[in-house]
């Protein structure tokens, strides 16, 4: 670009080297908008001859139509204020091609002040305006794939204020661009934690990357739309340098709430199968259902920050709910053992018709309240003690539940059990939804605990008495030598019937198969609890005793004949009374296990024989 000064204008008219050695296009232009002096570069850009050019009107000769409009008021322009700066035309060749220039003009004024003609000087900028054009259409397919992508996306200056920001930023965020742009993108959407907490902007990312240069990748935090709702986003910093400056910085998020619901559901579904596993190797280890619903309990704690998870199983009689395991740790565990003065051995909710758990069972469905007033109502049927009922509102208040969720546990359309759990805060229908779930797989478990137990007792029980077979009194026998090793004695009866074989002959089998019930049941209440006793042959029976001594297994092998010396025989049987034989073996750890039945069985023959 040449400047021009009235000094210079005096110059280019004495010094034709000007126009000579100057590359922009240079002339000299009368009040009539006429050419009267050009210099080379015009004829060589244009290509014309100088007789062509000379005496001919400016505009109409050199500027493009396009521009000729603009050239004509430009030229009064001139004509009113002497000078022109910066202006921006088209020109063409003879040829026809547009040339882009920027025009600079001054006059030229005799010694009265009078205009005698203007130096017009054009500067090509045709590389500048297709550079122009270049960055223009740069710049507008940056726009279109920055309003096009689905990511939302801002830009900040280096003062964290929004220079722009594209149409998915909005949308999610809520905010026209006039709300956003020059003010800080921290403090309209980023300036809180999800739990509300204030986000200082010193602990931004975006802040973070305008003072270190360092971009980041962040999926744990949230932006506030405008409504005042958070999401879940996962963003991207990027600083933006100039020769090493940091000038601003760009950034783009996106709305991961699926992502988070989906990452939720998997951390919930492994959650589940690990309990479930639990449960299942619980089982797989024959634990008694007391320390499987223990178990349960400890285990839903963890997963649903649960106040409390219990099962309930329905009574024989089907008037109760019962649940299984004892309830002093767990009461102890809430704190309501601080609350009452009293010692509740067993939680029993009665199933009163107008109850809230009867109504549960009765819907078969799973259930959830938030309500306090059911909830106290509920609390209330988990006990007859009048004490407890009456500091219900006392301990509601102390425990601070606020939900409840119960499943009925059901197996082949009968409901069996319910699965009740609660905690501080509530419960929503996707947890109760989760729970039911898992209720079904506990109800699998539970019925092949109950199908294993079964088994089990098949196994280690006699079917016809129900006492234990020997495959548990061998078993018996070896943890009592081992105790009696380390100086724990016991004692072993064997017990076999007088007179059976003559009352199975003369009133017949399903009549002895009778009579062996009455015996069974006549032997163990003839016993301790702790005392084991077992069905090993036909009409024998063996019976360990331990911390016992040979006195004390005498005496008990007497009460044991007596009693089934009491048993009535009909008439047909003649005048045959039922008694029984034994033989007493101490177990001082001097014999071996497998040997002691064998012992005791040979004493009771000499016995029998002699008797």
């Amino acid at each position: 670009m040449v400047e021009i000064t009235d000094n210079k204008h005096q110059r280019l008219l004495s010094h034709a080297k000007f126009f000579e050695e100057t590359s922009d296009l240079c002339y000299q232009i009368d009040t009539d908008g006429k050419i009267i002096e050009i210099n080379k570069r015009v004829l060589k850009v244009l290509g014309y001859k100088k007789k062509e050019l000379i005496g001919k009107p400016l505009i109409s000769t050199i500027y493009d139509p396009s521009s000729q409009e603009k050239a004509k008021k430009l030229f009064e322009q001139w004509k009113e204020t002497g000078r022109l700066r910066n202006e921006e035309l088209r020109i063409k060749s003879k040829s026809g091609k547009i040339i882009d220039i920027e025009l600079n003009a001054d006059v030229v004024r005799d010694k009265q002040g009078k205009i005698i003609h203007s130096i017009s000087i054009q500067h090509i900028i045709t590389e500048r305006k297709k550079d122009e054009q270049e960055l223009k259409e740069t710049a507008n397919r940056l726009k279109l794939i920055l309003q096009s992508t689905d990511e939302g996306v801002f830009g900040v200056d280096s003062e964290n204020r929004c220079t722009f920001i594209n149409k998915s930023a909005m949308k999610m965020l809520g905010y026209k661009s006039t709300e956003v742009l020059g003010k800080e993108p921290h403090r309209l959407w980023h300036y809180k934690h999800n739990d509300g907490s204030p986000y200082p902007l010193e602990q931004c990312g975006i802040y973070k990357a305008l003072k270190t240069g360092i971009g980041s990748r962040i999926d744990n935090e949230v932006y506030w739309s405008k409504n005042g709702k958070p999401f879940p986003v996962e963003y991207s910093t990027y600083p933006i340098l100039d020769n090493g400056v940091i000038t601003g910085g760009v950034v783009t998020f996106t709305d991961i709430t699926e992502r988070k619901h989906i990452e939720e559901k998997n951390r919930q579904t492994t959650q589940d199968l690990a309990l479930l596993n639990a449960l299942n190797s619980a089982v797989n280890q024959g634990e008694s259902l007391e320390k499987i619903t223990t178990l349960l309990y400890k285990e839903t704690k963890k997963i649903f920050d649960s106040f409390s998870a219990t099962i309930y199983f329905i009574s024989k009689d089907k008037n109760y709910l019962e649940m299984l395991h004892k309830p002093h740790r767990y009461f102890k565990e809430l704190g309501i053992d601080k609350l009452i003065d009293t010692k509740i051995d067993k939680v029993r909710i009665r199933l009163d018709k107008d109850g809230v758990y009867r109504s549960i069972l009765d819907s078969g469905s799973s259930w959830i309240t938030n309500d306090p007033a059911t909830i106290k109502r509920m609390m209330a049927e988990c006990t007859d003690n009048k004490m407890f009922k009456r500091l219900i509102p006392v301990i509601y208040k102390a425990l601070s539940i606020q939900s409840v969720i119960s499943v009925p546990l059901i197996s082949e359309n009968t409901i069996f059990g319910l699965l009740d759990i609660s905690r501080h805060r509530p419960f929503d229908r996707s947890d109760m939804e989760r729970l039911s779930v898992i209720g079904e797989q506990i109800t699998v478990i539970l019925k092949r605990k109950e199908a294993d137990k079964k088994l089990f007792h098949m196994a280690t029980h006699d079917p016809l008495t129900d006492l234990s077979n020997r495959r548990v009194m061998d078993e018996a026998l070896r943890r009592a030598v081992a105790r009696a090793q380390r100086g724990t004695k016991s004692i072993l009866i064997y017990l076999d019937m007088n007179h059976f074989k003559e009352i199975n002959d003369l009133l017949g089998h399903v009549y002895g198969d009778q009579i062996l019930i009455e015996v069974a049941k006549r032997i163990k209440g003839s016993l301790r609890s702790e005392d084991i006793l077992a069905r090993v042959g036909g009409d024998e029976f063996a019976v360990l005793m331990e911390h016992a001594s040979l006195t004390k297994g005498q005496a008990t092998a007497e009460r044991i004949n007596q009693t089934l010396c009491g048993i009535n025989i009909p008439a047909g049987a003649g005048d045959i009374k039922l008694g029984c034989s034994s033989g007493i073996v101490l177990i001082d750890g001097q014999f071996k296990p497998e040997t002691l039945l064998d012992r005791a069985d040979r004493i009771m023959y000499k016995s029998k024989k002699h008797n």
